[in-house]
């Protein structure tokens, strides 16, 4: 299982997205940054078209946050990281769609 998505539509065809994956971690060329190996939930808002999916990759409203580090991809603490979003599903949402939700969302998340 290479990543787990969720959908709320916000209106017409466009939708928040909740994304679960695993990233090696490294340099990020983007940002300048390391990044650390680990489960990140990651948020954007995409428009669906048929079968067409468009999202903004810079936009200010797309971000990622760690959830659990790891040592190496792991299938537990991938089930632990679903467990937790779809547990608290509606909460995320509710946190994404706020305006300026960023450090919320992050203490959210990092605290459970």
């Amino acid at each position: 299982m290479r990543k787990l998505e969720y959908r709320r539509q916000i209106e017409g065809n466009k939708y928040a997205e909740i994304e679960v994956h695993y990233q090696l971690g490294g340099m990020n060329y983007f940002s300048g940054s390391m990044e650390a190996r680990a489960y990140y939930i990651g948020f954007s808002v995409v428009e669906i078209d048929g079968s067409f999916k468009s999202f903004g990759l810079f936009a200010k409203s797309s971000f990622k946050i760690a959830r659990t580090e790891v040592a190496r991809q792991s299938k537990r603490v991938l089930q632990e990281v679903k467990q937790f979003v779809d547990t608290n599903l509606d909460k995320l949402f509710e946190l994404y769609l706020k305006d300026d939700n960023r450090n919320e969302l992050l203490m959210f998340i990092q605290r459970r």
